[in-house]
Parts: structure tokens; C-alpha cells; sequence
């Protein structure tokens, strides 16, 4: 493969990447969230820029509705009612987390990259609270993400 072959592919990995980058940042959105409603648990989906397998962007699925997609630096957020759930993925193969959202719970669900047999696959992994804090920091929020935010912060904006 060529120089410019090689330049061609690096700069579009780099423009996909940099699709999700218009949404908020997590660090600037928690401080405004209200807290979880009684009867609801708070979903988190996040994948990092891994800078792998980028150009690669499946929707994502909670309980076969579409909920976003998977784009590299980025984060969907969803209070979810209380119960079992299922969160699916599907690029060559279909991968699925099964879950029990919890009243007042947050839920962080890890999306990472993967080699597949013909193209990336996206893993999905539930990681803790503590775990998810030092990852999602510096994400940004998709626009279709839920943002419930407290009646002061959505007045001062």
C-alpha cells in the first residue's frame, strides 16, 4: 500500500472519530443531573476513541428499540424503568448484556473494539462506577441522549 493510501485512510479514521465530539461533555453534565427517580435506574453507554475500528458505528439496542450508536468518544445516557433489560450491539454478530436495572442505580455499560472475522466487532462489558468516572470524563453526550437536568442548571443556561 502507498503513502497516500495509507494518509487517505489515517484522515478518515480521524474524521469518523471526530463525529461525536459536538455533544456535551459528562464532567460538565453530572453536576446538573436530577437525581434517579424513585422507579428508574440510570443507564449509561459509553466507548472510548481507541482510535481502532473507528468508521465502524452499529446502533445500539435496549430492549430492541434503538438508543443511539456506537461512536468512538462518546456516551448515551437513559434513565430506564426498574426490571430486566437486554442492551444488543450487532456488527458481523450480534452481541447482547443481559441486565436488572435497580431503583436509584446507575448502570455503566463499556463498549470496546475487537477484531471479528471480516471487520471490528464492538464488545460490550458492564464496568463499575469508579471504573466508568476515570473513562467517560472527557466524552461527549450524543444528541439523541437523555439529559435530565435540575430546574437551576436549565435556568442559568
Amino acid at each position: 500500500m502507498n503513502f497516500s493510501k495509507i494518509l487517505s485512510l489515517i484522515l478518515i479514521t480521524v474524521s469518523l472519530s471526530a463525529c461525536a465530539t459536538s455533544g456535551a461533555i459528562y464532567s460538565d453534565v453530572t453536576p446538573t443531573l436530577k437525581p434517579i427517580p424513585n422507579n428508574k435506574a440510570r443507564l449509561f453507554v459509553y466507548r472510548e476513541n481507541t482510535g481502532m475500528g473507528a468508521a465502524i458505528q452499529p446502533s445500539i439496542y435496549l430492549d430492541g428499540t434503538k438508543i443511539g450508536d456506537s461512536v468512538p468518544n462518546s456516551f448515551i445516557m437513559k434513565d430506564i424503568d426498574t426490571g430486566k433489560h437486554q442492551l444488543s450491539i450487532e456488527t458481523e454478530v450480534e452481541k447482547k448484556y443481559d441486565f436488572v436495572a435497580e431503583a436509584k442505580k446507575a448502570i455503566y455499560i463499556r463498549q470496546a473494539v475487537g477484531m471479528g472475522w471480516l471487520v471490528y466487532r464492538i464488545h460490550i462489558e458492564p464496568v463499575s462506577a469508579q471504573e466508568a468516572a476515570n473513562e467517560i470524563a472527557t466524552l461527549h453526550q450524543q444528541s439523541n441522549s437523555e439529559t435530565p437536568v435540575t430546574s437551576e442548571s436549565k435556568a442559568s443556561k
